[in-house]
This record gives C-alpha cells, sequence and structure tokens, in this order.
C-alpha cells in the first residue's frame, strides 16, 4: 500500500515538474505580430446601404502560409468592429466595392504563436485560437484597424472589350467553361483556386457562375452599371481574383436614362431611392445611382452629352399646397387590400397607405407630375410612369390584385398615397 502510495507521489511530482516546465516553456515565449492576407468571403447588408449590419457577420478566409494554408473565421459584426477599419459619422464599416465587400482581399494582423499557423490541418479549437489572436490585435490598447482593405481595383465593366485604352477585354470558351481575360495589358486565365502566374478566380458577387454568361452579364443594360472588383492576394503585383458585381439591386434608373439605345440619357431623368450620383464619371457612362432608404425620388440635371450638372430631390404637391419630397417604403409587408373602380388601396405593416392604378387604369396612360427647385425657383414636368409600373401590370395579369396581401413591396408616392412606382420583391 505504501509502495502505491509513494508512487502516486512520485507520479504527482513528476506531472507538475512536466507542467511548470511547459508553463516556463510558454512564458519564454513571445507572442508575434504577423500580418497575414485574407479574402473576405461573405458579409451581411440585408438593406443595401454599403455598411455592415448590426446583428450581422463577417466571413474572412485567412491564408496562413501554413501547411493548412487557410482558416474559414466568421466574426460577428460587433467582433469585426473591433479590427475594421469605421468611416463616417457613426463610425460605420464599409462592405462597399473600395472597402470589405465579397471578394475583397484585405490584410489582418494576427497576435500571438506562430507555430500555431503552421500546422498541418485545422481543428476548431484551432480556427477559435486564431481568430481571438486577430481579435487581440485589434483590441490592444491605441492599435486602431488591423483588418485593413489592401486597395482592390475597381473597373467599371460596362466599358468593355477593349473600348477603354488599357482597359478589361476577355474571351469565353463556352466548351470547357473558361475564360481568358485581359487587364492593363496582362493576360490572365480562369482557374478553380488561387495560385499560379497569370491565373485568376472569376466570381459573382462571391459565387461561382458559368463563365460563358461573363460577356452578357457585363453588357446587359437592364441591369445598370457593371463593377469588376480586382484583387491582389500574394502582393506580386498580378491580381488572383475577379469579382462580378451585379448591380441589379441598385436603385431603378428611367428608361429616358438608361435607354437600351445609347449609355447617355437626355438632359431631364429621374432616378428612384437615390442617396448619391458619383462625381467620378467614367467614360461612356454618366454617374452612378446608390438605393438608400427613405431617399424617395430624386431628378437628374445633365448636359446634352449625359454628364451630371445638379441632382436634386424631386418635389410633388404637399397636403398644404406647398412642395414636399416623395415618401417612400422599401421591401415592407402588404398586410391589406382594398379595390374600388378606381383604384388598389394598400396598406404596409408600418401603416402607410398607397393608392395604386388599377388592372383597367394601367392599360391607358399613367402620368405623374415631377416638381424640382433650381437656384430658388420651382419648375415641373409631367412624365409617363407607365414602365414604373410595369412589374404591378405584371402581377395583376398572374395573380390578380387580392394576391398582393402579405406580399412584400418597394415603393414610391406623393403625399396624397399615390404610387409613381412599385415593385413587389417578395
Amino acid at each position: 500500500m505504501k509502495k502505491f502510495f509513494a508512487f502516486d507521489v512520485f507520479l504527482l511530482f513528476a506531472l507538475a515538474f512536466v507542467f511548470c516546465a511547459s508553463a516556463a516553456d510558454e512564458g519564454a515565449r513571445a507572442k508575434e505580430s504577423i500580418t497575414l492576407t485574407g479574402i473576405i468571403t461573405s458579409v451581411t447588408d440585408a438593406d443595401g446601404d454599403g455598411v455592415l449590419d448590426r446583428g450581422g457577420s463577417v466571413s474572412l478566409m485567412l491564408f496562413t502560409g501554413g501547411p493548412a494554408y487557410s482558416a474559414e473565421l466568421t466574426f460577428s459584426a460587433e467582433e469585426f468592429d473591433v479590427v475594421a477599419l469605421a468611416c463616417g459619422e457613426g463610425r460605420e464599416v464599409s462592405v462597399g466595392v473600395h472597402a470589405y465587400a465579397v471578394n475583397a482581399v484585405v490584410s489582418a494582423e494576427y497576435y500571438g504563436y506562430a507555430e500555431l499557423l503552421g500546422k498541418d490541418y485545422f481543428r476548431e479549437t484551432d480556427i477559435a485560437k486564431i481568430k481571438k489572436c486577430l481579435l487581440d490585435a485589434g483590441g490592444r490598447s491605441g492599435a486602431g484597424a488591423t483588418v485593413l482593405p489592401k486597395g482592390n481595383e475597381v473597373y467599371n465593366t460596362y466599358i468593355h472589350s477593349g473600348e477603354k485604352a488599357g482597359g478589361l477585354s476577355f474571351v469565353c470558351c463556352g466548351e470547357s467553361g473558361g475564360a481568358v481575360i485581359n487587364y492593363k495589358g496582362k493576360e490572365y486565365t480562369s482557374a478553380k483556386k488561387i495560385g499560379g502566374e497569370g491565373k485568376i478566380v472569376i466570381t459573382e458577387n462571391g459565387g461561382a457562375f458559368p463563365l460563358c454568361e461573363l460577356e452578357s452579364k457585363i453588357k446587359s443594360v437592364y441591369d445598370g452599371e457593371m463593377l469588376a472588383l480586382f484583387g491582389d492576394v500574394d502582393g506580386d503585383g498580378l491580381f488572383d481574383v475577379m469579382d462580378i458585381k451585379s448591380y441589379s439591386a441598385f436603385a431603378p434608373i428611367s428608361a429616358e436614362w438608361n435607354a437600351p439605345s445609347g449609355v447617355c440619357g437626355k438632359p431631364l431623368s429621374y432616378v428612384l431611392f437615390d442617396r448619391e450620383l458619383c462625381s467620378y464619371v467614367p467614360a461612356g457612362r454618366t454617374f452612378s445611382a446608390k438605393n438608400a432608404e427613405g431617399a424617395g425620388l430624386f431628378l437628374l440635371l445633365a448636359n446634352e452629352q449625359g454628364e451630371a450638372r445638379l441632382f436634386t430631390p424631386a418635389l410633388c404637391r404637399g397636403a398644404d399646397g406647398g412642395y414636399t419630397v416623395f415618401g417612400c417604403v422599401r421591401n415592407e409587408e402588404i398586410t391589406a387590400v382594398q379595390a374600388t373602380a378606381e383604384n388598389v388601396l394598400l396598406t404596409f405593416a408600418g401603416g402607410k397607405t398607397l393608392l395604386l392604378p388599377t388592372a383597367e387604369g394601367l392599360a391607358g396612360e399613367v402620368t405623374a407630375e415631377i416638381f424640382f427647385e433650381v437656384s430658388g425657383n420651382i419648375g415641373s414636368k409631367t412624365v409617363k410612369i407607365n414602365s414604373w409600373l410595369g412589374s404591378l401590370a405584371g402581377f395583376y395579369e398572374e395573380m390578380g390584385e387580392a394576391a398582393l396581401t402579405g406580399k412584400n413591396a418597394t415603393a414610391v408616392f406623393t403625399s396624397d398615397g399615390t404610387a409613381v412606382y412599385i415593385e413587389i420583391t417578395e
């Protein structure tokens, strides 16, 4: 019995010695600050305002430099805010194409032990430790942002097939499903994964798509402006990622401006849900329109060459006889529908009501009077808005007025609730 007790005591001492030696070794090692490269693989921006949603998340593929190659890390919006670059008065994290958009290349500071990155494969516990090391880097006193965009290039792909000197051209191979991209004099071939001279990963909004559709996606006038985001992952000066960003979620632009017959529209045009018209005007394109909840209807003034000169809120008659901005709802549920001979009355979940033309009314010409203020003077223009209500006409024909109940819709309307634009979104 005493022998066993002696052995137990010896074992305890041995374990304590090993533990202490390990702790001493751990203490002897110093944490390192290591800069790694990564790619944003997903972000949450449900309302399309270009800002990371509170309660959302960001996923980052981090290239570790070891045999395991990469680790996929997911941060809550609150966690990512600790390490990311914020901007604006509200100190918000931008997920636009020039910042943390899907497929944007970023640098990330890792603050921890280097051997963790050199493993052959990563367990869940390893992933958690790596994520903590990124958060520790951002959480150090005075560290500031430690996950930073690496300056991806953004190319306006609406100008395609070499129409702009030094720009983008491509050849798609229908049989292989591949593509050859020429950008700024360098030829790239599509690849299934990152790596290799002249190889480039091509995606759409971060997801795979048939490369034979590349040309049709870029040339589609109805999708609005198309962008290609180029990223250099390994820093060798050659691009490794090209991500096509579809702007179908951008503001609907009137056919008067974005006519299929040409890029430049008429000198007077109308933009729905627009908060900002970019002052940067690429050759062959006049402006970019970005949606923003609450912005309503804007009016664009341009010269005869289609170059933007002034944009101002479009106005409608107010209840007091003056002028006011158009109202709007974005992706809100319709809770009630009441049809009469003259119109269809919708009630939204938020309490707003909306007057729609009936199917018979849409068969004729539907117009709206748009007012605008320039240099203190009020001007006006009557515009035909049948095309702005086109999706409603199709819905009436397929589903009927009563089927609007329970659907979600985005709409712009005058002060008395008369709709000038509606799109059934769900």
